[in-house]
């Protein structure tokens, strides 16, 4: 009589997975969850921030279809040990909670549970390359935390529910909160295949906002899009969006200057053979209301003498005018910084020296990625400079503070001049100097009474950048 009952139950529950929820959960789904529970599509992914139920809803997903469905099979493959284990007693707290799912529970491992219709629920961690989830036949494949599973492991899962979905029974479904704009989740959200379902923290009623806004003033751009309103952004691995970089990178050169700018320079003097000093250019145009910052050209020099770098950055001087000149001070490039500084503070020119090992040049490169996301800059349209922004990343020192770093042996000598003379506009945008019109002997006249490369006794006349 009972098991007539129960029988009975699964029947009318098999096509009313939200009956079952109210029934067994004992609550009502939001109504993003709500849409994403009674999805029966083949494929689904569901992306969102934090607190929006994505255990609840993987849970009830996997439950439901194992108590209904005789004979079959639900895997859910979480990112890590500890995510799969919390997604398991969160499944054994249902069960516990209700007389009726407890009487129908055969057998209970640490992994594993099955029911007296001879169906599973299978829990187990991703690993690394997919070998903790190879063999297994499921009808039902969910991984939990998606964005964090290595993509080998989606190679070794897709086999195992093809078949069931060719069958026209087989459920492959994807969730968690977004990562970076790469790798198997992201293409799975990108895809046609994939019935889509998105929510926001601020979609949960049960989530203070003023949590969410404390959360958003202590992290990074990045880090809310991603948490709180689930968008595919850069990490916290990679400094700059490399998409914002690009939305922002429109721009064409200027071979000659504009008499409607104020010009600006950022100075990166190399410090090896291998390296080049560039001299970037940023502009703002005084006639238009609200101006963005516009990067208008570049110039690279390599395995030049100190003496010659100053000299061709005397030219540009000249025929540009900036209104002021930020320099990398940093190791060896600070005599040449001290030379530009006495040579054309003489006429009205501010020039100022940034150590990269301070803490202003962290400050500095804040400021360039705020003007790339909110976008008050236009930079150019160069495929080589827009790839020098992936060289950037975010480490945490051993006192917990966070500074900028770069990677090994990656290019990033355009993208520091830039951001060099990004700072000159901050620092200098309520002071304006003037500069009479003269030529480059009248500013570095052949004759010197002190040579700094002599006074700090480097030997570096000889020295080649």
């Amino acid at each position: 009589m009972v098991q007539r009952k129960i029988d009975k139950l699964r029947e009318v529950l098999k096509g009313d997975i939200i009956k079952f929820v109210k029934l067994f959960a004992d609550t009502d789904p939001l109504p993003y969850q709500e849409k994403f529970l009674k999805d029966s599509n083949h494929y689904q992914i569901f992306v969102g921030g934090r607190r929006v139920g994505k255990s609840f809803v993987v849970s009830m997903k996997a439950l439901h279809y194992a108590w209904t469905h005789p004979n079959k099979t639900a895997l859910i493959v979480s990112a890590s040990k500890e995510q799969a284990q919390e997604t398991f007693r969160y499944i054994l707290n249902v069960i516990n909670h209700s007389s009726i799912l407890k009487s129908t529970l055969v057998r209970k491992t640490q992994t594993e549970i099955e029911f007296d219709n001879g169906s599973r629920i299978k829990v187990v961690p991703a690993g690394e390359s997919g070998k903790s989830v190879r063999g297994y036949t499921a009808d039902m494949v969910i991984i939990d935390e998606a964005a964090y599973v290595p993509d080998s492991v989606f190679d070794a899962i897709e086999p195992t529910i093809a078949t069931q979905i060719k069958k026209g029974s087989g459920y492959f479904i994807l969730l968690g909160s977004p990562a970076e704009p790469k790798g198997a989740f992201y293409d799975a959200w990108n895809s046609d295949t994939f019935s889509k379902h998105h929510a926001t923290t601020y979609d949960n009623p049960y989530v203070d906002e003023k949590w969410i806004e404390e959360f958003k003033k202590k992290k990074s751009n990045d880090v809310f899009k991603r948490e709180i309103l689930g968008e595919f952004a850069s990490t916290d691995e990679t400094f700059f969006n490399i998409d914002a970089v690009r939305n922002v990178a429109i721009g064409g050169k200027h071979i000659e200057p504009d008499a409607d700018y104020d010009y600006y320079f950022g100075i990166d003097f190399a410090m090896s053979g291998n390296d080049e000093t560039v001299i970037a250019v940023v502009g703002i145009n005084r006639n238009l209301d609200s101006p963005k910052i516009e990067m208008v050209n570049y110039f690279r020099y390599k395995n030049k003498t100190p003496s010659w770098i100053v000299w061709k950055v005397k030219e540009h001087i000249i025929k540009w005018k900036p209104k002021r000149i930020y320099v990398d001070s940093t190791g060896l490039g600070y005599p040449i910084y001290q030379l530009m500084k006495e040579r054309l503070g003489e006429y009205g020119y501010l020039v100022h020296g940034i150590n990269f090992s301070s803490k202003e040049r962290d400050e500095m490169f804040y400021f360039l990625r705020e003007l790339i996301e909110d976008e008050q800059i236009v930079l150019l349209n160069d495929n080589e400079f827009i790839e020098q922004f992936l060289s950037y990343t975010v480490k945490v020192r051993a006192d917990g503070q966070i500074r900028i770093a770069k990677k090994k042996r990656a290019k990033d000598d355009i993208t520091d001049a830039l951001a060099l003379a990004v700072w000159g506009v901050k620092k200098g945008s309520l002071t304006y100097t003037f500069m009479r019109d003269c030529s480059v002997d009248d500013l570095f006249p052949q004759k010197r009474t002190q040579d700094p490369f002599k006074l700090i006794g480097m030997g570096m006349r000889m020295m080649k950048f």
